[in-house]
């Protein structure tokens, strides 16, 4: 039996960092009587409106520079569309087809499921069409964020 010797090459080597400083508040004039989280900070109880007209400038100028411009429709957005239409039809037909082909597997039966799931798969398609197609009525900037059809992503 051999046996396998190990060795620690962290204990080997010199500590290459100094320790990290312990945290401490800075005593300063404004805020002298903070000793390491005792204590409260200093809130005025009455906010300063023109600081808050001076925020509300700030934010309101940063939400704007940061707002994306609403997207443009592209030249193959339409055929985009039809597509994304004709795959839920047949997405919806080939799930509805393979659930009710399962079952009339398993019960042995002739293809009453197959028929029966085939059509519930072919209104399941078109009832996700129609909602694809309720989408092409709103501009493009609010298809993603205000559809009411659309459960939450």
């Amino acid at each position: 039996m051999k046996s396998v010797l190990c060795v620690s090459v962290a204990a080997a080597q010199p500590r290459l960092t100094a320790p990290l400083p312990t945290p401490s508040v800075r005593a300063n004039s404004q805020f002298g009587h903070m000793v390491r989280g005792k204590g409260r900070w200093p809130v005025s109880e009455t906010p300063d409106p023109e600081r808050l007209k001076d925020l509300s400038a700030r934010i309101e100028a940063a939400q704007s520079a940061r707002a994306p411009e609403p997207p443009k429709e592209t030249k193959y957005e339409k055929a985009n569309m039809a597509w994304q239409m004709v795959i839920e039809l047949v997405a919806g037909m080939v799930i509805g087809l393979m659930i009710g082909w399962s079952l009339d597997w398993l019960f042995g039966t002739l293809p009453v499921f197959l028929m029966i799931f085939g059509l519930l798969g072919f209104a399941a398609g078109v009832k996700t069409m129609i909602g694809t197609a309720k989408g092409l009525s709103t501009p493009p900037g609010r298809r993603q964020q205000d559809d009411p059809d659309r459960g939450p992503d």
